[in-house]
């Protein structure tokens, strides 16, 4: 199988629990629209672009989180997204502000659903350079 990831290396759910994807449904299956992360009980974080047209799914109740899993195709829960809130200075076109926030009905609380840890405020940022 070819992957898409560049540089990129499987890994488990267990050493990731925050890592979460976005999915659609509709009547030809599922619909894998991008990755996120668990950010809240409720909540999680992704780009915009992933969730700036699936608006209508949202809608119908089509539109989920999923997370619990190292696999998008199987073993993951589901999570009804019921608001998106895509940055107001979101720009399709040269992607600045690519970020969104997306609030789920039932919490993320599984055994690998676990939010992100936040850096401490006096973490500093390590540039490497190439």
């Amino acid at each position: 199988m070819k992957s898409r990831i560049i540089g990129g290396y499987p890994v488990d759910v267990k050493q990731f629990p925050f890592v979460a994807f976005l999915l659609t449904t509709d009547a030809y299956g599922w619909n894998f629209r991008g990755g996120a992360d668990i950010v809240g009980k409720y909540w999680a974080i992704t780009a915009a672009h992933c969730i700036k047209h699936i608006p209508a799914q949202i809608k119908k109740g089509d539109a989920f989180v999923c997370g619990n899993t190292s696999h998008w195709k199987k073993g993951f829960n589901r999570h009804l997204i019921v608001r998106a809130y895509v940055h107001e200075k979101y720009n399709e076109d040269n992607t600045d502000y690519d970020i969104a926030l997306v609030r789920v009905k039932d919490p993320l609380t599984a055994k690998f659903e676990k939010p992100i840890k936040w850096a401490n405020s006096n973490y500093e940022v390590q540039i490497q350079e190439f």
